[in-house]
């Protein structure tokens, strides 16, 4: 006892085999252009982190630069400061 299916189920007619075809190669179109969106979108994103991160690098070293400058120009001033006292006590000893 077996079914047997009424032929026209059993055989592929051309057109549902078309409609396969087409779906598949859509899929495949669909498939592919998401593909290239997103490798797209990724490389944008990282590309505009990448720039991102190099102007805040520039920005935080001259921030970080004037940090030094300004203790490089304090070194001098005190430095300038302790030698016009140490030659206004001479040869003076300070322990008498």
């Amino acid at each position: 006892m077996s079914l047997q299916l009424p032929q026209s189920l059993t055989k592929k007619s051309l057109t549902r085999q078309t409609l396969i075809q087409m779906a598949l190669r859509i899929g495949i179109v669909i498939v592919s252009s998401t593909a290239i969106s997103y490798f797209h979108l990724v490389s944008s994103l990282t590309s505009e982190s990448l720039d991102r991160l190099a102007k805040y690098i520039t920005e935080r070293g001259e921030r970080e630069r004037a940090v030094f400058t300004l203790a490089i120009d304090n070194h001098k001033t005190l430095k300038q400061a302790y030698l016009k006292e140490l030659q206004k006590m001479g040869d003076h000893d300070t322990k008498e």
